[in-house]
């Protein structure tokens, strides 16, 4: 049970905490489900399979692509004005 205060900030405590200083089931459940939301949210956490919540390391391009690039010239047309 420790490890969920290492993920619940301390701003659920006093909800989940009793005054005999049981835990309340339903709010340690809504605060931990309120967490991982937060965490998709903002792509602490990753969801395998998913498009939408993938790792950040997936959006990432391979070292070896990217050596590919640099070995390419992008000869793009780029129009600019000059004062």
């Amino acid at each position: 049970m420790n490890f969920l205060w290492n993920i619940l900030p301390n701003r659920w405590t006093k909800y989940v905490l009793e005054e005999d200083r049981s835990i309340n089931n339903t709010i340690m459940e809504i605060a931990t489900f309120t967490q991982t939301k937060n965490g998709i949210r903002v792509s602490d956490i990753s969801l395998e399979g998913s498009r939408n919540h993938k790792s950040f390391d997936e959006n990432l391009i391979s070292k070896a692509r990217m050596e590919n690039n640099k070995k390419i010239k992008f000869d793009l047309p780029v129009s600019y004005v000059l004062d």
